[in-house]
Formats: C-alpha cells, structure tokens, sequence
C-alpha cells in the first residue's frame, strides 16, 4: 500500500510541475483516482514560423 501513497504523490508533483511550465492549464484527481487535464494553448515552433509567414 506504501508504493501507492508515494505514486499518488509523485503523479501529483508531475502535473505540477506540468502546470507551473504552462504545459497544463488545470488537473484534478477524482475519487476513483482518475486523473482529468486540461492542456494549455501552448504554441509550438511551426505554429510561430506560420504566423510569422502571415
């Protein structure tokens, strides 16, 4: 039961991290321990070298 308590934490810390770095916008974690994100509207390199071509 041990290994589950430290996977919760580390999943938790991921998306964290994730959120701080703008990767996510949100997450949630629901009782059943399904995890829903939200993917922020990131920009990519092909996306910028696009508009930039506009």
């Amino acid at each position: 039961m041990a290994e589950i308590k430290f996977f919760r934490r580390a999943i938790k810390a991921a998306l964290t991290r994730l959120t701080e770095v703008g990767f996510l916008s949100s997450w949630q974690i629901d009782d059943t321990d399904k995890v829903k994100v939200t993917r922020s509207q990131m920009l990519t390199s092909d996306a910028v070298g696009a508009a930039k071509a506009l």
